[in-house]
């Protein structure tokens, strides 16, 4: 089950975080952390392009098998009627 954080968990974080580095600090923190957001989404993005490039080529490849697989059931059949005739 995913962790929820809300408001008085965030406040504390953030109080935790000025007494660490201070107030000072809490800029270049936040941007370093937005840096961080922003590369994930974007690394987040790519692998879910990834993921559709992939599923496009699983259908295709479904595709080919079904066509190659309703081939040999009607050569079966054929061969079949051949001989049952025979």
């Amino acid at each position: 089950m995913p962790a929820r954080i809300g408001t008085p968990e965030l406040l504390i974080i953030l109080f935790i975080v000025i007494m660490i580095f201070g107030v000072g600090k809490l800029p270049e923190i936040g941007s370093a952390l937005g840096r961080t957001v922003r590369e994930f989404r974007k690394a987040n993005d790519e692998v879910e392009g990834m993921k559709s490039d992939v599923n496009q080529q699983v259908d295709k490849v479904k595709g080919k098998v079904e066509k190659v697989e309703s081939q040999m059931k009607q050569e079966v059949e054929r061969v079949e009627k051949e001989v049952n005739l025979g």
